[in-house]
């Protein structure tokens, strides 16, 4: 276990921000707590995080948040649901885990613009829906 400092599962959410409905993050992280005791981290919009902050530019700030959340992790789960352009952000956070020996989870639905040979390469499941991602996680949480 990497981040976590008791028994606990600790998953990171990626998946895209910019221009996308980011609402499945926060219902997801409460299902993961309540139901499976799982605990996920989310990255940041870099808007919400300037305005919060009063920091001109955080993508620098961002950018080593997430990636130290990334490599941390016991697990990144990267939701490409939904998904219509590539997330050039998600796509790093993959290579960051993956080099880190992060496990990741990669939700790729049929058809989806990030169904690509490299990015199933270096994820360690590849799966078509939430469900099944949620599946692996608890098979997952028995090894913490």
């Amino acid at each position: 276990m990497r981040y976590a400092s008791s028994n606990v599962l600790q998953v990171y959410l990626a998946g895209p921000i910019t221009g996308f409905e980011n609402s499945w993050r926060e219902e997801y992280q409460s299902e993961l707590r309540y139901k499976y005791g799982i605990v996920a981290v989310l990255p940041q919009a870099q808007e919400r995080y300037e305005e919060e902050l009063g920091i001109i530019d955080a993508a620098p700030v961002l950018t080593q948040r997430d990636k130290w959340m990334c490599t941390k992790s016991d697990v990144v789960l990267a939701n490409f649901m939904g998904s219509v352009k590539a997330s050039i952000g998600t796509c790093i956070e993959i290579g960051w885990a993956n080099m880190a020996g992060v496990p990741i989870i990669a939700v790729i639905p049929e058809g989806n613009v990030h169904s690509h040979a490299m990015i199933k390469s270096l994820s360690t499941f590849t799966v078509k829906d939430l469900q099944q991602a949620t599946s692996i996680l608890i098979g997952l949480q028995g090894w913490v």
